[in-house]
């Protein structure tokens, strides 16, 4: 018992001592947090604001797959008869545009078709009271329309499909809630304006991609099903292919009648006011206390590294 509290009472000691030590450099330790905070106050300041725009989504869902799948279900033998077999609808539609809307091939594509280049890489900031958006004249030359970026090889100045998808994917989200099955969309960047523009831009074109793919997947169904009734002269197998057939006409119908075929907005995208980093509040507080830490540890080492040299002299 005694050693421990022997012990306990060196290390009070010690606790003490370091303590006396930062007490006795206080205002070294005083004029290096402030310097460190001060330098860390103005880079923040001079960082540009980011702000995300998002909107809340529903999916459509397959709204073919019940009817297909009760015919498949009363008629599916028959059908083979012909050749043919009905089963469940493979994937999941939901699933399968989500996956469609994160692909290289969508985005790259999105980024060409709405001539985002020089914005997605070159926007440097931009002002709340005019609402003009600023460029990096070291990236982009707005003059001469002539990409200056100074990169080094295999990159050039201006970038290349795969680098401007994963600059993209860097601001771009999509999640859908486990529980909710609701899809959340969102972008980030330096003008509130493009944000929701760019949100807005990818609803309308996954809605219109899901609906092309439906409606051509569709229309060749019809022509191959027709091709199939003038093959067969079984009556009821007959039916079975013009009630798919009438199936795949009524999916046409629908997603030519609807602008939201794929996703269906909740919450459609705003205009941010406010920025979603940096957080400078949070960080110069942290800033703070780190750079007042380390001062501290860095007058301990000091105090003991002049200690240790004096004995040595002596």
């Amino acid at each position: 018992m005694g050693i421990n509290v022997n012990n306990q009472d060196a290390d009070t000691i010690r606790v003490s001592e370091l303590l006396k030590i930062v007490w006795r450099s206080r205002l070294h330790v005083i004029i290096s947090t402030a310097l460190v905070t001060i330098a860390s106050i103005v880079i923040l300041l001079l960082l540009p604001n980011v702000y995300q725009a998002r909107s809340l989504l529903s999916p459509t869902g397959d709204n073919s797959g019940g009817a297909l799948a009760s015919l498949a279900a009363q008629y599916g033998g028959l059908a083979s008869l012909a050749g043919l077999s009905f089963g469940t609808q493979s994937g999941n539609q939901t699933t399968v545009g989500i996956e469609l809307l994160k692909s290289h091939k969508f985005i790259s594509e999105f980024i060409e078709r709405h001539d985002l280049l020089v914005t997605l890489f070159a926007a440097e900031s931009w002002d709340h009271e005019s609402g003009l958006l600023s460029y990096d004249d070291d990236i982009y030359d707005q003059q001469n329309k002539l990409w200056v970026r100074e990169v080094s090889p295999p990159k050039r100045p201006k970038p290349s499909v795969e680098e401007s998808v994963r600059k993209f994917k860097e601001i771009f989200r999509v999640r859908q809630d486990g529980d909710t099955g609701f899809i959340t969309v969102s972008i980030e960047h330096v003008s509130p304006t493009i944000a929701q523009h760019w949100v807005e831009l990818l609803i309308h074109d996954i809605n219109n991609e899901m609906k092309k793919r439906d409606v051509t997947q569709a229309t060749q169904s019809i022509e191959y099903l027709q091709s199939q009734i003038e093959q067969t002269s079984l009556a009821e197998v007959r039916a079975v292919f013009y009630g798919l057939i009438q199936e795949q006409v009524k999916k046409v119908m629908l997603a030519n009648a609807t602008d939201e075929y794929f996703l269906q907005t909740i919450d459609p995208p705003f205009v941010p006011e406010d920025p979603v980093r940096p957080k400078r509040g949070i960080l110069i507080v942290v800033i703070f206390l780190i750079s007042a830490i380390l001062s501290s540890i860095a007058v301990v080492f000091r105090s003991f590294a002049f200690s240790d040299s004096a004995d040595q002299k002596i």
